[in-house]
């Protein structure tokens, strides 16, 4: 298994990243890289919660393995294309 951690700092409140962020479903609104995004479970966030979205002809679904708001999201990926 392959893991990637990506962090960035920004000069904005936690609480305002966290208010795009916490909405997990709606990825296709603010990620350019992402075509289509749509819920896959009855709760839009929390731990457990998944979603699938099209990039270009690939389908993911990312699946909640970490939440902690205002500080904390991480998300496993199935689905993605094999690296050669």
């Amino acid at each position: 298994m392959v893991a990637v951690t990506k962090q960035i700092s920004m000069n904005v409140p936690p609480g305002e990243i966290w208010e795009t962020l916490s909405k997990f479903d709606q990825i296709s609104q603010w990620a350019t890289f992402v075509s289509h995004s749509s819920q896959l479970t009855e709760r839009s966030s929390g731990i457990g919660c998944a979603r699938r979205i099209q990039q270009g002809s690939n389908t993911i679904v990312e699946t909640i393995t970490e939440w902690e708001e205002n500080q904390v999201l991480a998300y496993t990926l199935s689905g993605f294309p094999p690296v050669f």
